[in-house]
């Protein structure tokens, strides 16, 4: 498979990865709004299931970042490739906690619910296990849109949405809406990056077959 054909589907990935981010985002507000795993929420099946979708896209979207950056990369520089690597490896550290909770969690509100029940551990353990992740992440996704915008490969207003998507998501904690806007936000900024990636190798495989043909 050729490198153009994996930008290519490297797009649809991005386009499947930030809507069902958005519509995940949605359902787990209206299912459970306090946004707490406590016991009684993740033995529920709804919620698995909602947690295996995440894992989904998330895998999707790692794909799709390779994509989206490669697309740049010559146009982007160093502070595109230091974005998307602190981006990626951030990312990385999210979807990990969160796949070895979404494997131990129902079987850690069986033998230890209180543990579970808990608020997020305080210190270094709280910093490295929930708060280290998520801001590597929310630093390499500036970096990445900085580095975008100024590259001019994709939509301009797509781009934008990823630069505002971690303020929407911090004001929302504010109106009691937690991370339900960024996160519909940054769905859609990804989606809409990889539509663009997406029709461009379709014009360029279309000009190809027409060139070869002439």
């Amino acid at each position: 498979m050729s490198s153009s054909t994996l930008l290519r589907w490297s797009g649809l990935a991005a386009i499947v990865a930030g809507v069902l981010e958005a519509l995940v985002a949605v359902l787990d507000f209206l299912l459970f709004p306090d946004n707490l795993a406590r016991t009684s929420v993740v033995t529920m099946s709804t919620y698995q299931i909602l947690q295996a979708v995440t894992l989904v896209w998330q895998i999707l979207f790692l794909w799709a970042l390779v994509g989206l950056y490669g697309r740049q990369s010559d146009k982007a520089g160093v502070l595109g490739f230091a974005g998307f690597l602190i981006f990626f490896v951030g990312y990385i550290l999210i979807y990990s906690t969160q796949w070895g909770f979404f494997i131990f969690g129902p079987d850690l509100a069986r033998a230890a619910p209180t543990f579970l029940d808990s608020e997020i551990p305080s210190g270094v353990l709280g910093i490295v296990a929930h708060q280290f992740p998520f801001a590597l992440a929310a630093l390499g996704l500036i970096l990445f849109a900085v580095a975008s915008l100024r590259a001019k490969v994709f939509p301009r207003w797509a781009v934008v949405l990823l630069l505002v998507a971690p303020v929407v998501g911090g004001a929302g904690l504010f109106v009691g809406l937690g991370f339900l806007g960024g996160d519909v936000v940054f769905g859609a900024g990804i989606a809409w990056m990889g539509y663009a990636l997406w029709a461009q190798k379709r014009e360029l495989a279309g000009q190809r077959a027409v060139t070869a043909a002439s």
